[in-house]
């Protein structure tokens, strides 16, 4: 089955063009809420340091960090003296060793 909605609701986003396709939805024009639990470049109101690249697999070993898979490209908002950078990736935020990854 196929619905197509617009709605505009301050605490859920604004949606335009939406079609739901047997439980996936297609979505242009969406403006997330930030209580949705996904983060997006947009979303962060810090400066962007630096896009990065990850040269080693990372897994995460507390829920504050970020896997990375060689290749991802991390958005970094900020460069901690420990060597710990924190960032975004696939709408999540968190920390990821700072070693593991290289400027682009």
């Amino acid at each position: 089955a196929v619905v197509s909605t617009q709605s505009t609701g301050e605490d859920e986003g604004e949606y335009a063009d939406q079609e739901i396709l047997g439980g996936v939805q297609a979505v242009q024009g969406v403006s997330v809420s930030k209580d949705s639990g996904f983060e997006t470049d947009q979303d962060i109101d810090e400066p962007i340091i630096e896009r990065a690249r990850a040269l080693y697999e990372y897994i995460a070993s507390a829920s504050d960090e970020l896997d990375l898979c060689i290749g991802d490209v991390v958005t970094v908002y900020v460069k901690n003296d420990d060597g710990w950078f924190e960032g975004t990736l696939n709408g999540k935020r968190g920390l990821f060793p700072g070693n593991y990854v290289e400027a682009i």
